[in-house]
């Protein structure tokens, strides 16, 4: 029996056969990002998609020309610069609720559009902040702090926010060092209560929410950060925190819960396909406007 063992082995082995599949390789998509801001400078990201057997991430798009509207009136028409991705103007002024159209003709292909709008600001009115201790399952007590931001919606369209602490710690020479804190949010602002069927509360959206459950209100929305997140390091002098409420389009919103779904969902193949929100016709991408008001806080121990 041991024999007729190794005979089979030795048999499958010599059955092995190099197999050759030719995959279809599709043009690649013109690929277009810009996010605008208020008395900013205009950035825009242009790049082409390419195979997935390729070693590169992208392709440049060479002998393309863009051209920018506000409000109906051409602000911008310019040679996109050749081999290159991200493409920077400046004095161009773009106000709180203009309109912003983006063409971009390449040769061989459809024109690519894409239109947004630039969010008025919504002010935070109030903030307040008070320590809370909290005691884990073990006995092990955790000090935040309770951040309350008080704020208006407007009543007469859909909003969607996020909220967002930045640390800022600046070292004994002046080098300044800054990240983004994980927040606790247990306000009901922050469950999504929409199509997804509750899967979306699975992911943490980076304080993303939207005027759901507040429309037309004034509205208090509160939220936690870990004391050990944001003391002063060795080498520290000072830490700022800097908070921030940023008033985003549907599409902003829609492609950065997307694009969080997407990456959470990349080792669960259980869960049903997600696909990234864009709002480019004839190409993939996003073009957004976007504005935030913030307040600081200066920590003192």
């Amino acid at each position: 029996m041991r024999v007729g063992f190794i005979f089979v082995v030795l048999l499958l082995l010599g059955c092995e056969k190099e197999i050759h599949i030719n995959v279809p390789l599709k043009e690649g998509k013109v690929t277009l990002y810009s996010f605008l801001y208020p008395d900013s400078s205009v950035c825009v990201h242009l790049s082409e998609s390419v195979s997935i057997t390729s070693t590169d991430p992208y392709a440049y798009v060479n002998d393309a020309q863009l051209s920018m509207h506000v409000n109906g009136n051409l602000a911008l028409t310019q040679d996109y610069p050749d081999n290159s991705i991200v493409g920077c103007w400046q004095q161009i002024p773009i106000n709180y609720n203009d309109t912003i159209e983006f063409a971009v003709t390449v040769q061989g292909k459809d024109t690519i559009r894409a239109q947004t709008i630039v969010p008025s600001r919504v002010l935070i009115e109030a903030m307040d902040t008070v320590t809370e201790i909290r005691r884990s399952g073990n006995g092990v007590e955790n000090s935040f702090l309770r951040f309350s931001i008080s704020f208006k919606d407007d009543g007469s369209r859909a909003d969607y926010y996020q909220l967002v602490v930045i640390r800022e710690g600046v070292s004994f020479d002046g080098t300044l060092k800054k990240n983004t804190l994980n927040l606790l949010l247990e306000d009901p602002v922050f469950l999504f209560q929409e199509e997804t069927g509750g899967v979306s509360n699975w992911f943490d959206f980076n304080g993303l929410f939207s005027d759901l459950l507040i429309n037309g209100q004034d509205y208090e929305v509160s939220f936690l950060a870990n004391k050990s997140d944001y003391i002063k390091a060795s080498g520290e002098q000072k830490v700022r925190l800097f908070v921030y409420l940023y008033h985003h389009t549907y599409d902003y919103f829609e492609y950065l819960k997307s694009t969080i779904m997407v990456n959470g969902t990349d080792d669960f193949p259980l869960f049903e396909p997600v696909t990234i929100h864009s709002n480019i016709t004839h190409g993939v991408g996003l073009v957004s406007g976007m504005s935030f008001d913030k307040r600081l806080i200066e920590i003192i121990e």
